[in-house]
This record gives C-alpha cells, structure tokens and sequence, in this order.
C-alpha cells in the first residue's frame, strides 16, 4: 500500500491500539497537513522552475516573404537592415537573379516581451572585410547574444556581397539554465534558388555560414539559433523564503504541546495502562488527565438534595456513553502485518492516515465494537456497544463508498483508497482486493442518522462512509444505543418487596402503549432469604424488559 502518513501517534492500552493522533494533535494536525501541503506545492513549484525552461518567445512569426515590396533591399547595392530598439530578426527571405548575378532580401523584425536589449555592436567589424569575398563566412553572435541587424554590400568586380551582423545581449534570460546553439539540419537554399527562413517564435536567430560558388556567382546559408530560459531568480528567492516561512510554521508544531483527545471515555483500568509511541526515534512526553467529580464524605443528609429515585437512577445510567475500545489485533483481519508492535503496521495501512490526515487507509475493530469519529479525538477510534459478534463485508468499486444496512454499523474497513492491493513484505492479503467495508448489527441502534463531512458527534457511531480521495471525506452518522437497563452492584438482594421484579409488555392498551405484567419477582417466600439479583434474563432474551 502507498500514501500512507505515517507522521503520528499511537495511543494504546497494553499494546493494542486505540487511536492515532497526528503531529501537533487533531487541530494542530489539520494545520500541520496544510502546511505540509502548502509547503509541496510551493517546492514543486521551486522544482518546476528552477529545471525547467520557461522559454522566451518572439511577439510575432511574420513569413518574411510575405513583407511587402518596399521592405525589399535593392540589387548590386549596399542596405542596412536594423531592428528598432525592442526588436530581434525573426525571419530572412531572399532570391537571386542570374543576370545580375546577385540576390535580395526581406529582413523580419519581431519584439520580445518581457526582456531588455543590450547594446549593440558589429560582428565581425565595424568596416566591411574585403576578405570575405568569395570565401566562406560564419559570423556569429557571442553567448548570450541574438541577431537584431544585418548589413550587406555588393562587389561588382566579385559578383559577390560581404556581410556584417548586428548583435544585442539578451536581458532578462537565466544564467543557470541554458540551451545550446543548434544548427539548422539543412541548408536554407540550392544555388540559384530562392529560400525563406522562418523559425519557430522560441528560437532566436544567432548566426549564420555561407559558402560562394565563383562559377555560379551565388550563396548559400544555414542558420544557427538558440533558446532563452526567463530569468526566474526573483520568484526563486521568493519560493525558497516562503517555504522557510512554512518551515518555520512546522517546526512550532512539532514541538508544541498539543491535545490528542480532549474527551475520550475510557475504563480507569484502562487509562492505568495507556501508553504513546511513535514510529520514530522522536522522544514525545504524553499525559493523561481525568475528568474527577467530587464524592460526598460520611452518610448523606436525610433530604431530597442527596438521593435519587429510580427513575432518575435509570436516566443517568442510560445518558451514559459506551466506553472506547482498543482496536482488533494488526496481525488479524486483511491487514495480517508481520510487524511485532503495531506502529510498524502502518505499512500495510493499520491506522495509517492518508490524503495528509483526512482518514484512515484502514481501521477494524473488536467483537462487540464500532468505529466513532469525532473532532475531541485524533483519528476514527472503536467504540465498545455491544455490537453482535456476526459480521457482513461489503465490496464497493472506486470510489470508496458504502452504508450498512438499517440496524448494523461499521466495525472498520480496508483499503479505502479502493486501489487494489495485495501481499508485500510486510503483510496484507495474498490476492489482489480492493475496499472492503465491514459491518455488524447493534441492537437498539436509533434511526436518527445524518451525513456529516469530517466527523459526527460524540454521541454518535459510524453507519456508512464516502471517501474521495483529496477532494472529501464524509460519514453517515447515527445516534448510539442508550442503556435500557442496568445490573446490581451486589450478586444478591435482601429484603426485596413482592412488587419488585422484572416486568414484561403483555398488551397494548387503548392508547397504544404497551402494558407490563410481572413476570418474575426478586422476592421470596422468606425475606431473609437472598435472592439472586441477575437471574438468567439477558440480551439473548430481548423480549425481557427491566425496571
């Protein structure tokens, strides 16, 4: 499995795991994965321009043989053909003439935005060389350098021309990234025939060569250009400080103190053996703080301050959370890591946060527990609520999404990027599968359910998840079971009244409610004798109700 997030905590009670929290806690993981993913952006961006070409680009490709007539230089004459200060030589057309023995030309100008023009200066002089004629030629810009003019003048007794070049420093181009000079693959004309050169707008004319056939009195050219690269150190500099800025950001949350979970029911047996590690040599420092209600001490006052029917008794029993529960064994399941302690199961994607901490890649809980998510906790945690030990596994295409049916709720998933995967070195299954959502019903499980992004509530557990990856991750949500009983602190009852017992419906009455009869009573024959408190009624019996 790939895009595991591994940056994060575990919480675990006896070895076993109980949630995960991201660096700098749930709130601060949210920042931290912003961060994470802002810094990204920014250094793929730095990656981008600081090795790829952002190539200069000529405003205009004019075919310069298309130029009207009056842009012609004339036959057995000198011209000088100069761009104006913001304009390079984009194209070249010419012709030759056999009686004249001589050719023309049409020289194309284009601007370039975005860059200077430095100043200009004479290739190869400032004076015509007289030793060009009939010989062969390749004046050439210098690095860094295009052609922005080009003068000519004819020699009648050689039936020849001789050539200068005008160049101009190109500025506003990177110095770190350069593109070599390349010579046209082919020559631009025959002898006696005419040619019309017209580059792609990104390459830049920096050169040519020539050669002169005394028997045809005629020239013929190749032409040589090169790329610019933009000078982009100014949004270099730019990027690499705003990724220090970020760094800067990252490092005062991982050394922050953070809250991980700010309100997690746990059994105190349990908070005595909770324990964080890290998958890392990074040292952390992790405490535990309990909510404490203070116990009244003595015998309470004999007044309505201090004591509680049964029936408010029952309400608070039953507002009552379930408990959170450690998850179920790394080693089981699809996850079936070889990994001894369950940090190391990240690998096969137990626990792994993904998509820069929106979920986890995989999660499977305990028989009789649920998956809970709410925003007091770092990641989706099992919660125990009697859930029956009878589970059905759905298989869903891309994307990641299922429900349970009405009465069952998820007891954890695999693979919720939906990409098939299969056995590595480190564990998983040994055929390819992809999401499999796992479910199992919980008896008394309300009705009332809603689909939430992010998270539900505290009170609620998970029936059903929509995963996109980078774009969202919702759950359907729905309020947990309440208690409909509760069972007696003492194994057996003295003194009980021959109307206490447990009761039963036995009808509807006019109004549509049910009806209770006795069904058995704690009392006996012999008030001294105990009575057993929890006979053989249990949730096997669900038709059994107590009061």
């Amino acid at each position: 499995t790939t895009d595991h997030f591994n940056h994060a905590f575990e919480y675990k009670v006896d070895n076993e795991v109980l949630f995960v929290c991201p660096v700098g806690g749930r709130v601060g993981g949210e920042s931290l994965m912003q961060q994470l993913e802002a810094r990204r952006k920014l250094q793929t961006r730095l990656q981008e321009i600081s090795t790829k070409c952002d190539k200069i680009v000529k405003d205009s490709n004019t075919e310069p043989k298309d130029l009207p007539e009056q842009e012609q230089t004339g036959w057995d004459s000198f011209w000088n053909k100069t761009g104006n200060g913001s304009e390079v030589i984009s194209g070249i057309w010419s012709k030759h003439d056999n009686e004249k023995e001589d050719r023309i030309f049409k020289i194309a100008f284009s601007s370039v935005d975005g860059i200077s023009l430095g100043v200009p200066h004479v290739v190869p002089h400032d004076e015509f060389l007289l030793s060009q004629l009939d010989q062969f030629i390749a004046p050439e810009c210098a690095e860094g350098e295009v052609m922005t003019g080009l003068a000519s003048d004819h020699i009648d007794e050689k039936e020849d021309r001789v050539f200068k070049i005008v160049c101009r420093e190109v500025m506003g181009s990177s110095s770190e990234l350069k593109k070599d000079r390349m010579w046209e693959d082919e020559i631009a004309n025959d002898w006696d025939q005419p040619f019309s050169y017209n580059p792609l707008r990104s390459k830049f004319i920096v050169g040519f060569l020539s050669i002169h056939d005394n028997h045809r009195e005629d020239r013929r050219f190749q032409f040589k250009t090169q790329e610019f690269c933009k000078d982009r150190s100014d949004e270099i500099e730019d990027l690499g400080n705003r990724i220090q800025e970020i760094n800067e950001k990252i490092n005062s949350i991982h050394t922050s103190e953070t809250s991980c979970s700010l309100d997690l029911p746990l059994p105190v047996n349990q908070l005595r053996e909770l324990s964080v590690s890290y998958s890392s040599n990074m040292e952390a420092k992790a405490t535990a703080r309990t909510k404490c209600n203070l116990l009244h001490l003595g015998e309470p006052p004999q007044n309505e301050g201090f004591s509680l029917t049964s029936s408010q008794l029952t309400e608070i029993v039953r507002g009552n959370l379930y408990h959170a529960s450690t998850a179920a064994s790394h080693k089981e399941g699809h996850f079936l890591s070889t990994a001894e302690k369950p940090e190391h199961a990240m690998k096969v994607g137990f626990f792994a946060l993904v998509d820069h901490g929106k979920a986890l890649w995989g999660i499977q809980c305990k028989v009789g527990s649920v998956v809970a998510v709410h925003r007091s906790v770092g990641s989706p945690y099992c919660v125990h609520v009697n859930a029956m030990d009878t589970d059905f596994e759905f298989i869903t295409k891309e994307p990641a999404a299922a429900t349970c049916d009405l009465g069952s709720a998820v007891g954890g998933w695999y693979n919720i990027h939906a990409e098939e995967v299969e056995s590595s070195g480190s564990g998983g299954p040994d055929t390819l599968i992809g999401f499999r959502l796992c479910c199992r019903p919980v008896p008394g499980l309300s009705r009332v359910c809603e689909v939430k992004e992010k998270s539900c509530e505290k009170d609620e557990i998970v029936t059903g998840i929509v995963f996109e990856k980078q774009t969202v991750m919702k759950y359907k949500c729905c309020k947990m079971p309440r208690t409909v009983g509760y069972v007696f602190a003492d194994s057996e009852l003295h003194g009980s009244k021959p109307w206490e017992g447990y009761y039963c419906p036995a009808r509807l009455g006019d109004r549509g409610r049910a009806e209770y009869e006795l069904w058995r009573s704690l009392a006996t024959q012999e008030t001294s004798v105990p009575t057993p408190a929890w006979p053989e009624v249990h949730r096997a019996t669900p038709s059994a109700a107590t009061v």
